[in-house]
């Protein structure tokens, strides 16, 4: 890929990932030369995607004259839910016996979350996972893979001067410093205010088959995304037939505690749902 000013970001990541590799491998390598890998089980992890305004990761609306509505084509770092990269994760797994890989190399397309991390340790150490957890194990098999599943995702608050390629301290500190206070270890804490504005300002939205609902507060209505056509619209225009019902009762109980958020009227209508 060649470098140049519009996808100086996405040039960077495409880098530091063959870099990366490099890295793992070295780790591995180690791992191994020091017998860590003789009877082992190895998880990689990531908490979310990034966005760099590519064409194939935007967002058409089904109906044209909300073209200009909303915003689905921005860079980000976790911080939208419609830009689908951000969402995108992996979770790879590997067992070793006697110093050898166990399972062939499968990729599973799917919907799974870092929550389904736990059980699968708990599932390799034949202990039961704990109680009241919403993940699940990872699949190793085709036959294991869950096609009827939710999957909650949430953005976190975006913040100008760390969604960038390079990022200046003094940018950082002064966009973010009113929003700390010092606790009496002299360490930084997030001050009451600050924390219900993020959790007003985030994005929540579930997963469900080859569908999206989101709820962005500076919407004036629900937003349904087909993944398959690469599509949006608002709830109260969309005509399709999504499970939005379904969906829409899953996203309101899910996130019931959040402020603000359930005192929605179509949360509220969401609760005769079944």
């Amino acid at each position: 890929m060649m470098w140049s000013k519009a996808n100086y970001g996405h040039f960077i990541y495409l880098s530091l990932l063959e870099q990366l590799d490099i890295q793992f491998n070295h780790l591995l390598k180690q791992l191994k030369h020091k017998g860590y890998l003789h009877n082992a089980e190895v998880f990689v992890i990531s908490d979310h995607g990034d966005s760099f305004r590519l064409e194939d990761d935007k967002l058409a609306p089904m109906i044209e004259s909300q073209k200009q509505v909303l915003n689905v084509d921005a860079f980000g770092h976790g911080t939208n839910v419609l830009n689908q990269s951000q969402s995108e994760i992996l979770l790879a797994y590997q067992k070793y016996v006697d110093g050898s890989r166990f399972h062939q190399s499968t990729l599973y397309q799917g919907l799974y979350s870092i929550i389904d991390i736990v059980p699968s340790i708990n599932r390799t150490l034949d202990e039961p996972p704990p109680k009241n957890i919403d993940g699940q194990a990872l699949p190793l098999s085709r036959a294991q893979l869950n096609k009827d599943r939710f999957i909650f995702v949430d953005s976190s608050v975006p913040i100008k001067s760390i969604d960038t390629s390079l990022i200046n301290l003094k940018y950082v500190f002064s966009e973010t410093m009113d929003t700390y206070i010092a606790d009496t270890n002299g360490q930084p804490v997030l001050t009451n205010d600050a924390y219900e504005q993020f959790i007003f300002k985030q994005h929540r939205a579930v997963y469900y088959k080859n569908w999206q609902f989101a709820f962005l507060p500076d919407q004036k209505d629900l937003i349904i995304v087909d993944l398959i056509q690469h599509k949006w619209a608002y709830l109260n225009e969309y005509q399709g037939s999504a499970p939005w019902r379904r969906m829409l009762k899953k996203l309101c109980t899910h996130y019931k505690s959040e402020i603000r958020f359930s005192d929605e009227d179509k949360c509220i209508d969401s609760q005769s749902i079944n």
